[in-house]
């Protein structure tokens, strides 16, 4: 079974131009089927493409595209799956407005308040994420350090300056985490030596 025998014909064209695939865009059980036997790799919760493809940072933002309210952004593992990529993030972590509420409808999801400034924002695609520095400090403050230096050794490959997001944690002073961060880092150069 291949994709272009459970795509008809009449199938919307857009459902196809980012080279994604939403369960509306196919039959029900065609999108199980293509799943299930691995055709379509799930990429974001509702949003699979072809396991031949490679995804791209932009393919990640398509994904994710129209979910966060504005003023909101992803961060931590979200964040670090839209700049490099790997596994799906298993929740979305969203880094919204003080004394806002959650959009509805969103699976999984692991929330942090607090305002940003404008150096640790970024787009991907117009999709909001932290930068890739900021992102190493929030997976190195809220991330279990067996997962976190993994990740954070990649973002050094990718050109993130571990260094400097120690320094940039060093400037968050008390705040949750930043002892966590703080050794998962260390931790990180260590094994960069």
């Amino acid at each position: 079974m291949s994709l272009t025998t459970l795509i008809p014909p009449s199938s919307p064209a857009a459902a196809r131009d980012d080279g994604l695939f939403r369960p509306g865009d196919l039959d029900p059980i065609a999108w199980q089927i293509l799943v299930h036997e691995g055709a379509l790799r799930v990429v974001a919760p509702g949003v699979a493409m072809p396991v031949r493809r490679r995804p791209t940072p932009r393919h990640r933002a398509a994904a994710l595209a129209g979910v966060l309210p504005r003023g909101w952004l992803f961060g931590g593992a979200t964040a670090y799956w839209l700049h490099v990529g790997g596994p799906g993030p298993t929740a979305l972590a969203l880094i919204s407005p003080p004394g806002t509420h959650p959009p509805q409808g969103l699976p999984g999801r692991v929330m942090h308040q607090q305002v940003l400034p404008a150096r640790d924002r970024a787009e991907v695609d117009g999709v909001a994420v932290t930068t890739p520095l900021r992102t190493a400090v929030d997976l190195a403050c809220f991330t279990a350090p067996a997962s976190a230096v993994p990740r954070l050794l990649r973002l050094s490959e990718q050109g993130v300056d571990l260094r400097a997001a120690l320094n940039r944690l060093a400037g968050l002073g008390r705040q949750r985490g930043v002892l966590r961060g703080d050794r998962t880092l260390r931790e990180a150069l260590s094994r960069l030596r």
